[in-house]
């Protein structure tokens, strides 16, 4: 007898495949009527404190773009400290107080004894001076040559004094205009006494400053043993605009 197999088909179950579910508006929170209305009055209060401003600014002018520097302003220490900005004060001072040297031409040919200006003569010659130097040169060339020779010396009074009655000269040091190095000269003015503006212009140089007092004096050189003194004939206070308007002529 033959059988037959038959093959069992597996049985099929149902399966459930979950589905989502779609959420309504129902399934969302809804605010409150009072935090939606503290929302808006916090978004109307940010609103007022930021500045409206305009998409695109107008434009600037020179002088917007320009910022007012101080000259004593070290931006905080990020350029100069103190100590260097003592030292650039100090060098300022010293560039504005240093003058330009003035270096003289040769001095000119005196005039012929027969000149043809009347009243002009070679009997007296003046030298203009601007250096101690310059004046120590062209004196003791004088005195050497017997020649008589006027200086017009253009220093610096450091020191000066008057002796006691009665006594009547004025002793004054000379120093260079532009430094306190030597030569220094020396020299004494008698005639102060004879006239109250002559005493007036030379009562200036008693008390000299630190620096000493620029003057304008008109000596003859003379000796004084080893030594070269000024006969000072005339003698007042000077600045540096008359130095120069001299020196310019």
């Amino acid at each position: 007898m033959q059988t037959t197999s038959v093959r069992k088909q597996p049985s099929l179950k149902a399966k459930t495949v979950s589905v989502p579910q779609v959420q309504t508006e129902e399934d969302f929170i809804v605010l409150d009527n009072s935090d939606d209305e503290a929302l808006a009055d916090a978004a109307e209060s940010m609103e007022r404190a930021t500045p409206l401003r305009s998409p695109t600014p107008p434009p600037r002018d020179r002088k917007q773009n320009m910022r007012d520097v101080q000259s004593d302003d070290d931006y905080g220490g990020a350029l100069l400290t103190a100590t260097e900005r003592h030292i650039l004060n100090e060098l300022q001072a010293s560039a504005q107080c240093t003058e330009k040297r003035i270096v003289r031409s040769a001095y000119p040919a005196s005039v012929l004894d027969r000149s043809p200006i009347f009243g002009a003569t070679n009997a007296t010659v003046l030298r203009v001076c601007f250096r101690i130097g310059e004046a120590l040169n062209a004196g003791c060339l004088a005195v050497r040559n017997n020649k008589s020779v006027l200086l017009e010396l253009y220093a610096r009074v450091t020191e000066s004094r008057r002796e006691e009655k009665p006594g009547r000269h004025q002793h004054l040091v000379f120093h260079d205009l532009y430094h306190d190095k030597p030569p220094y000269l020396t020299g004494t003015f008698d005639l102060w006494g004879q006239s109250r503006l002559w005493e007036l212009d030379s009562r200036v140089f008693l008390t000299p400053k630190k620096e000493g007092v620029i003057c304008r004096a008109v000596a003859r050189m003379r000796r004084d043993g080893m030594k070269w003194k000024l006969e000072v004939l005339s003698i007042w206070a000077a600045s540096w605009e008359d130095v120069e308007h001299v020196a310019g002529i």
